[in-house]
């Protein structure tokens, strides 16, 4: 048995493993700041790089935001167009509830629960998505699976069209989530969407063993007012 106490994918990169090693050590120089200043995303796109595709951001709410710009640069690029499917929104019978206040839910991202996506489902084809929850792990369609959204089946009351699938293809249907309505505690609504979000940006929990060529990284730097600042 092997125990990995260092990060062994770059220990040829010595640069790099002596920064690490003053980074530890808090005992940066100030040219190693110079040096991670230059990496920021804001400072490589003046200097005219193309941002990674690839991100791995904490927050929810910040992530969303990453994904639809990434994906409106990647439909431009492809000249294709991006669809949104707005999710249904409800409240509990009885509930008096105004609709512009549930009307309001579709674009609210919680840091917990189901509800780690807005109200809607952003497509262009050949995106990649990710899923947000197991639906089936016997399948391997399990929280953090990565894939391509390829084609949109748009209404199952229409007349039913019979196509045989590849094995590489998987169906996603709506399933229902609850969310808590924002400043109204105790009042729930549920939204029924397919348990899906773009795969451009994702959680460091969901990035673990995986290898990137390059990406946008969102780090925490502290708190303000106990709230974490990224």
């Amino acid at each position: 048995m092997v125990f990995l106490t260092e990060q062994m994918r770059q220990a040829e990169d010595l640069v790099f493993q002596d920064l690490l090693e003053r980074a530890r050590s808090a005992t940066l120089t100030a040219d190693d700041v110079a040096t991670l200043n230059s990496c920021t995303t804001e400072n490589r796109i003046a200097n005219g790089e193309t941002p990674p595709e690839r991100a791995i951001i904490r927050l929810n709410r910040a992530r969303e935001q990453a994904n639809l710009v990434h994906l409106r640069a990647f439909a431009k690029a492809r000249g294709q167009k991006i669809y949104l499917f707005p999710a249904m929104h409800d409240a509990p019978t009885g509930t008096n509830l105004d609709y512009l206040a549930l009307l309001r839910t579709i674009y609210q991202v919680g840091e917990a629960g189901y509800l780690k996506g807005a109200g809607f489902f952003a497509f262009t084809k050949g995106m990649p998505i990710m899923l947000q929850q197991n639906t089936n792990t016997y399948a391997g369609l399990v929280n953090g699976m990565r894939g391509t959204a390829e084609e949109v089946v748009l209404d199952a009351s229409v007349q039913a069209s019979w196509m045989e699938l590849d094995d590489l293809f998987v169906l996603f249907f709506l399933i229902q989530m609850r969310g808590q309505i924002p400043s109204m505690p105790g009042l729930f609504f549920y939204r029924h969407q397919v348990p899906l979000t773009l795969g451009f940006a994702f959680t460091d929990y969901k990035s673990q063993g995986s290898t990137f060529t390059s990406l946008i990284l969102g780090l925490l730097f502290g708190k303000q007012r106990g709230v974490d600042q990224y």
